[in-house]
This record gives C-alpha cells, structure tokens and sequence, in this order.
C-alpha cells in the first residue's frame, strides 16, 4: 500500500514505538493469560510491535503486511530485539494456510480494520482469518471507536513531536460513510518548515457491523473491551474498540 510505503521512514517515530514495545509486551502478557497461546499470528502488522512482543514472551510468531517498506521496518525491529518472527509482505486477503500455518491467535490490532473499503472485503479477511486460526483460537481486532468519532466529528488525532519534526494526524469527514486520515509531517530547519502531507480513504466501521460480520463468517464473540487489559468498552465514550472472537 502506497500510503504506508511512503511513511514507513517516520512510522515508528510517530507512534513512539521504543517507548511503546515495553507497554505492549506487558499488556500481551496479560491477555493471554486469559486467552493461552503458543502461535501468534499479527496480521497488518506495521513494523511488527505485537508479533516482537509476542516472540519476547516466547510464543512462536508472525507477521503479515501489505506495505513492503513496513515489513522491512518489521525485520530490522526483530533483528535489534534479537527476536525470532515469520515476516511476510502481503494481502491478508490472498494469504493462505499453507503459507502461513495455523495459529492459536490472531492478532489485527492498531486501526488496520477501516483500510478494507468494503465489507466484501471485510468479510474476504475474516474468512481467511478463520482458516489460519486453529479450531477454537481466538481472533482480537481492534479499531477505533467511529460511533464516536462521526458524532463529535474532531478533526484532530494526534499531534506529536519528535525532536525537529512534528506529526499532525487528522481527519477529513465525506459523506457521513467514509472519511480521508491525513498525516501531515512538519520538519523545521534553521527557522523554516517543510512539509509533507499524507492521504488515504478510510471505511468508518461501526463495532456492530463488525460483529455481524464476525458472526457471519464463522466466529463467535467473547467480549468487547478498549484494550488488552480488559477494559469495559462504552460506545459513547471509549476511543478505541477492541473485540475478542473465538472460532467456532
């Protein structure tokens, strides 16, 4: 994918991975005390966070993106954690068991979801996330939370700055049923700013149409929270959707 090609150079700046990989190893830890597994699998992966955090629990993992320039991120963040992880660069859409190899848990964390513009899209990935998962494996999407976010209509994410550069995320609203994510990306030197502006179309899903279509295509859900350490989820205020599916 173009977009994340373009920003995979300034990624993990932006999302303050080193600070984060710590905080994402303990909460992994944590949930999976519930939710037992030996295979991770971190599907849209990015630079690779979930599935390096998983390899330093020690579980057997992978990860899978379509962006080339992320999944060269990925590796280079595996390599400095001296970790081992399967990386692939791909469409979650076309991957396959044999490829793959099955997992106990699925993992699409981040905002990955909206990227599937349709829900035959959407559904394509379900059904393929119910084939790497072995009988009874648990599947974890999380998104944010867009009930919310078409309510209030915020235009403004995130802004962040690392050092001479600043990271503003922002929306812009369409129709009521999609919206663009832009990160516009600030650099100053000697008094001046450069910038860059990055653009893609996301699809606004609602967390009951995600259910639904879970549930359409062989999944039973087993809790909706805002995060990994199980946190109840409220539609109304909650930012972030994170739901946990079981394979039937």
């Amino acid at each position: 994918m173009m977009f994340y090609d373009d920003v995979a150079d300034f990624y993990d700046d932006m999302t303050g991975y080193s600070e984060e990989l710590e905080l994402t190893r303990t909460a992994l830890e944590g949930f999976i005390k519930k939710y037992p597994a030996a295979h991770i699998f971190d599907s849209a992966c990015g630079t690779g966070i979930y599935a390096i955090a998983a390899a330093k629990l020690g579980i057997t993992a992978a990860g899978a993106d379509i962006s080339e320039n992320m999944i060269a991120k990925a590796r280079i963040n595996s390599a400095r954690e001296n970790v081992p992880v399967k990386w692939v660069a791909g469409d979650i859409r076309i991957l396959n068991e044999a490829e793959m190899g099955k997992f106990d848990m699925i993992l699409c964390m981040g905002n990955s979801l909206p990227h599937f513009l349709s829900t035959g899209d959407l559904r394509d990935v379900f059904r393929v996330w119910k084939t790497l998962l072995n009988p009874g494996g648990v599947l974890v999407v999380e998104f944010l939370n867009y009930t919310k976010i078409l309510e209030r209509k915020e235009r403004v994410i995130y802004i962040d700055r690392k050092s001479e550069r600043e990271f503003i995320r922002f929306y812009d609203f369409i129709d009521g049923k999609s919206l663009i994510f832009n990160i516009l990306e600030v650099e100053w030197r000697d008094g001046k700013a450069d910038h860059r502006l990055f653009s893609m179309e996301l699809h606004p899903y609602q967390y009951e149409e995600v259910v639904r279509i879970a549930e359409d295509t062989g999944f039973v859900t087993d809790g909706i929270f805002t995060d990994l350490s199980f946190t109840q989820f409220d539609s109304r205020k909650s930012g972030i959707v994170l739901i946990v599916f079981k394979r039937k």
